[in-house]
């Protein structure tokens, strides 16, 4: 580490990769300020699949963001959104999940985990690989193969923290476990 031949990638991990991923908020930014405008005391976190579409082998022709606040708020929230021209998708399980489409300006509100490591609104890099996971099994966006692909791309590009990733990915437990499985599987045979 002291030569700068590896960096810390979190507690115990370590990569060759000297640059930490840095997200791209642009595809965000317009949400997370009408949030912000509208509910200046509210605690949320925003992220969106735009943020990734550089790393997946397959290209996607629409996006969906992700506004994750408290339960209270969520009604709140997604009326506001809705009232904006935004198409709202208010915590959709079960039948409205399986009925789940992408159009323009969609928008999932969901509950917020407290783990979830964020910045300024923004879910970080490693919030955002696990939900993506998470999400993409819950509403079919993409199957497991393409968010395994986006994340080894994204972690052979840049440095990210994977003790921050693996700590909010058990947090997410069961529905991450995958994710869990997936990482250790990868990184744990090539560093043994």
């Amino acid at each position: 580490m002291a030569t700068g031949l590896i960096h810390d990638a979190g507690r115990g991990w370590y990569s060759s990769l000297a640059n930490a991923f840095e997200l791209d908020a642009w595809q965000v930014k317009p949400l997370v300020t009408r949030l912000k405008k509208k509910f200046p005391l509210l605690d949320f976190t925003c992220w969106s699949t735009g943020q990734v579409r550089a790393f997946g082998h397959h290209l996607l022709a629409r996006f969906v963001s992700f506004v994750h606040t408290d339960r209270d708020a969520m009604s709140s929230v997604a009326g506001f959104l809705k009232d904006g021209g935004y198409d709202v998708h208010l915590n959709p399980r079960a039948e409205a999940a399986r009925q789940f489409t992408i159009r323009d300006r969609t928008v999932v509100v969901r509950p917020k985990n407290s783990a979830q490591p964020h910045d300024d609104h923004q879910v970080a890099i490693e919030g955002l690989l696990v939900e993506l996971f998470v999400e993409s099994r819950a509403l079919n966006l993409m199957d497991a193969s393409e968010c395994c692909r986006i994340f080894a791309n994204l972690a052979g590009q840049a440095r990210i923290s994977m003790a921050t990733l693996l700590d909010y990915a058990r947090e997410r437990r069961p529905a991450a476990l995958g994710f869990i499985e997936l990482i250790n599987g990868e990184f744990t045979k090539k560093s043994a």
